[in-house]
């Protein structure tokens, strides 16, 4: 698993976004994001890397780098 690969899959979940999506990305500041969103992020990461984030992880996440270690953390 890297960072770019991660960046790129969970971006898939944010087609509509008009700004680019980079590992230092600030999610919470993007058009899409909701709370739905983060639940459609945390989904897509159980499924992709068998890694279950807490609200606690979300919200002590910022970036996609940030979500990105702490999978990298818990896997």
């Amino acid at each position: 698993m890297n960072i770019k690969d991660f960046v790129t899959q969970l971006a898939e979940e944010f087609d509509d976004e008009p700004q680019p999506i980079e590992a230092h990305t600030a999610f919470r500041s993007l058009d899409m994001w909701s709370s739905m969103q983060a639940l459609i992020v945390i989904a897509r990461i159980n499924e992709d890397y068998e890694v279950l984030l807490s609200e606690e992880d979300l919200q002590q996440s910022q970036t996609f780098a940030d979500l990105f270690d702490r999978v990298v953390a818990l896997k």
